[in-house]
């Protein structure tokens, strides 16, 4: 037979092995792979959908790129997610792990969903489109990358240092604040997204909760029970009032009105309150707003109130990044939030939640 290569690159790789499928797998690494667009395009798709903030469970905000936006819950949580999504995609469709792909696809897929303040998952076919797209090109650009194996063990050595990095960062920082116990509980607020989707049902629910508090006389203190005595407490839906509490989420969510609380409200005999309730089912939230938001909590209990109108959708929400001292509750209307956290030496930042807007009359 005759000697195609050396004896020592047959040693190496077998004989004739241009004609080998290990010959052709090995040089075709080294240039595209028609899988990974398919990869790349697919898990775009899924993780779209998980941060649809009715789903939750990845969570998509405005922060600046530091070390301090990496070491946050936020993109802590985005990370081991994406990388989750990523791992599954490759046990169920590939006969072997691409982990420097995994790791290095759920950094990129972080970074684009917690760093960048132009992606707010919208439900229009054009936002739908420009996201999916968006992220579609730095997971084929991280998978790429890391398909090129001259560079591969570099890539794993300096993927796996930003994460023992971010890592120690986010430890050092919960420890050195409140101990053991923030890190309990950033744990515990992560898998409070996996709570119920606040719609309709969840409404009625806690509305019926509310009610079930403002029929117990013995909440009320003796002087108002003489004259509420004969009366019917519960707060009954108004379709006019929803109406109006439609138009006030569109007034309060529009041309960045959102950092200002309760922006557009008016006088007169009607009150209102505002939630963001995510990551709780509907008799927690009550619990909650009864203990951190009491003014809150006594407009929804009034007896002077017979009838709500209620509309829930999706919207920018200023909140404070890590650990903040500001008060639970932001006590009145036309309160510019940011200033508010910034008062409070906190670092505020823009995430799109899900408001509950409830007017009351």
């Amino acid at each position: 037979m005759k000697k195609w290569f050396s004896d020592e690159h047959n040693a190496k790789y077998g004989k004739d092995n241009r004609y080998t499928t290990h010959n052709t797998f090995h040089y075709r690494s080294l240039s595209l792979d028609k899988a990974l667009p398919i990869k790349a395009f697919v898990i775009s798709v899924v993780i779209f959908f998980l941060s649809i903030p009715s789903i939750g469970f990845l969570s998509v905000g405005g922060l600046q790129f530091n070390l301090t936006s990496f070491s946050s819950l936020q993109f802590i949580s985005n990370l081991i997610i994406t990388l989750t999504v990523i791992w599954l995609y490759d046990l169920v469709t590939a006969r072997r792990k691409f982990l420097t792909q995994e790791l290095y696809g759920s950094i990129f897929a972080s970074i684009i969903l917690t760093m960048t303040t132009y992606i707010v998952i919208q439900y229009t076919f054009i936002a739908l489109v420009r996201d999916i797209l968006v992220l579609f090109v730095f997971l084929y650009a991280a998978f790429w990358i890391c398909n090129r194996r001259k560079i591969k063990a570099v890539l794993q050595f300096f993927g796996v240092l930003f994460v023992l990095v971010v890592l120690v960062k986010f430890l050092y920082t919960a420890q050195g604040e409140n101990g053991l116990f923030t890190i309990f509980q950033t744990a515990n607020n992560t898998f409070q997204t996996l709570n119920p989707t606040i719609n309709d049902t969840w409404v009625h629910s806690f509305m019926a909760t509310v009610n079930a508090y403002r029929s117990n006389l013995s909440n009320y203190n003796q002087s108002i029970r003489s004259l509420i005595a004969n009366s019917n407490l519960s707060l009954h839906e108004s379709p006019i009032l929803d109406n109006l509490s439609k138009s006030r989420f569109i007034e309060m969510t529009s041309d960045g009105h959102y950092q200002i609380t309760h922006y557009g409200a008016g006088g007169g005999s009607y009150g209102e309150v505002v939630f963001y309730p995510s990551g709780y089912s509907p008799e927690a939230y009550a619990q909650n707003v009864r203990t951190t938001a009491p003014l809150h909590w006594q407009l929804l209990v009034s007896p002077q109130f017979g009838y709500y109108g209620y509309y829930v959708g999706q919207g920018p929400v200023v909140e404070a990044e890590g650990s903040c001292n500001a008060p639970s509750e932001l006590p009145g209307p036309n309160i510019n939030v940011t200033q508010w956290f910034e008062g409070y030496g906190c670092t505020p930042i823009v995430v799109n939640s899900t408001w509950l807007v409830i007017d009351l009359t």
